[in-house]
């Protein structure tokens, strides 16, 4: 597991060697906290340590002394979110997505206004029906907008043979 390591100071002239990755230089360092000398091996491109750096990682004991070893740093953690209920939104909207199907399947043509009053009153009585430990306060209200729709639309009846095609234009949708 790593920790934070404040660099005190860095030896002048790093060594050079060649690794299976290529040319690495080893830097000897002092860490604040620690008695023994420290060994960091970087790349070529990567900046050399420097007095005051703070680093990350974990010291091992090698076989060739003590080795800085760096791991990522994870991010602080986002604060928690305060839980925030939706369920009603979730409900409300669960009433009109059942309401506007509902009244498109069975309605026939109506005047866009009509239509959305309509999957309005459906919608509300669904959502006052929806408390299931209750006795439900909009029945009344569902089946007075059962009736009301009823009464607005007419049975559509097509008579035709087996083997007639049906023309999609004839249904009122």
């Amino acid at each position: 597991m790593g920790k934070n390591y404040t660099i005190s100071a860095v030896s002048p002239g790093p060594k050079e060697w060649q690794s299976k990755y290529g040319t690495m230089f080893t830097y000897r360092v002092k860490l604040e906290g620690e008695t023994d000398v420290i060994e960091i091996n970087k790349k070529p491109e990567s900046p050399a340590p420097e007095k005051g750096q703070e680093i990350f990682g974990h010291i091992e004991d090698t076989e060739y002394g003590k080795k800085f070893k760096s791991e990522p740093q994870a991010l602080p953690s986002q604060p928690k979110r305060e839980y925030v209920d939706n369920s009603d939104g979730q409900r409300q909207g669960m009433c009109i997505n059942n309401a506007a199907n509902y009244v498109a399947a069975t309605s026939g043509k109506l005047e866009p206004i009509e239509w959305a009053e309509t999957t309005h009153k459906y919608a509300k009585a669904l959502y006052l029906l929806g408390d299931l430990n209750q006795e439900p306060s909009g029945y009344e209200l569902a089946k007075a907008t059962a009736t009301q729709i009823k009464s607005k639309t007419e049975d559509v009846v097509v008579d035709m043979d087996a083997d007639e095609e049906i023309n999609l234009d004839d249904i009122p949708f």
